[in-house]
């Protein structure tokens, strides 16, 4: 299942696969399969998207939808 509030954030901050990944120091593969959700962050991975984006709710973020 796809991770839909991770894709709108993406879309929202007008931010391309490819530019999360580089914020984050992973590969544009990485985080394409976290945000369909065949993939789940490691927890540091998380910390790190939350200091980037400043996001409170992390886990909001990691959702999966239908």
């Amino acid at each position: 299942m796809k991770r839909y509030n991770l894709k709108m954030f993406r879309i929202m901050q007008d931010l391309t696969q490819q530019d999360i990944a580089q914020k984050l120091g992973i590969s544009k593969s990485h985080y394409v399969s976290i945000e369909q959700g065949t993939q789940d962050p490691s927890f540091k991975l998380l910390e790190q998207f939350a200091e980037v984006f400043t996001i409170d709710d992390i886990w909001e973020l990691m959702k999966k939808g239908k």
